[in-house]
């Protein structure tokens, strides 16, 4: 979809442009070209334009101007729009990766593993990214968490000892709230929502999920609605649902 910000429209294209236009003429105001298709919306945030692309970049561009400020190659395709907020850019990627980088520089901050590729934006409340990924997997995540040094490893080993009755139980890695797995056959393609307590989530299956927004305890579950791959919209206290 196109992103309206200030005088400008901005859209994305197959052939990798981003065209800002006047938003009252339509005029082409300025262009840039990536490698590969722009599948994703963008955020603009504080006159930057935000995007992913999926030449595998995550592309930080001057809204006014388009001028390139940086740019961060992940390990696939990214079709989602980026999350931006408190100087940190949240998106997830074809990869089963979940990236968070320095909005002012595009540095690394943290990466975290989601089990699954991920075609939605994250929904950012407070400090919690929640994430939907195909294979009907949910994960809320600090997304201010930063990494140290051998964080994933050690996590990994040790799941593997617990795996095999070698080691207790791991703990949650470090900044993971919860993660909660709806089942394989769950497929997701569209962001949550939510109304400060609980989390909505579709699936293609035709099944919408209430979910404590704290815990990611299942609340309710209603199904037979079609195949749903748009986001549900909350309005006052219903949450409408197109199939």
């Amino acid at each position: 979809s196109p992103a309206k910000a200030g005088d400008f429209v901005y859209v994305g294209q197959r052939d990798g442009q981003i065209l800002a236009l006047d938003a009252d003429t339509g005029e082409l105001r300025w262009s840039f070209q990536a490698t590969a298709a722009m599948y994703g919306s963008f955020t603009i945030v504080d006159g930057a334009l935000y995007a992913g692309s999926t030449d595998h970049n995550v592309y930080a561009l001057d809204a006014s101007t388009g001028e390139l400020r940086w740019k961060y190659e992940t390990g696939n395709w990214l079709v989602a729009a980026p999350s931006v907020v408190d100087g940190i850019v949240v998106i997830g990627g074809q990869d089963a990766e979940m990236y968070m980088l320095d909005a002012s520089n595009g540095t690394l901050r943290n990466q975290v593993g989601t089990g699954a590729g991920v075609d939605s934006a994250p929904t950012l409340i407070g400090d919690v990214a929640y994430l939907t990924a195909r294979g009907g997997r949910v994960i809320a995540y600090d997304y201010r968490q930063k990494d140290f040094p051998f964080q994933k490893g050690v996590w990994s080993i040790w799941f593997q000892l617990w795996i095999w009755r070698g080691a207790p139980e791991p703990p949650n890695p470090p900044g993971l709230k919860w993660a909660v797995n709806m089942g394989r056959s769950e497929i997701v393609l569209s962001e949550s929502a939510s109304d400060g307590e609980r989390l909505f989530v579709s699936s293609l299956s035709g099944k919408l999920r209430a979910l404590d927004l704290e815990t990611g305890e299942r609340l309710w579950r209603k199904e037979g609605l079609g195949k749903l791959r748009t986001s549900p919209i909350i309005s006052g206290d219903a949450v409408i649902q197109v199939s």
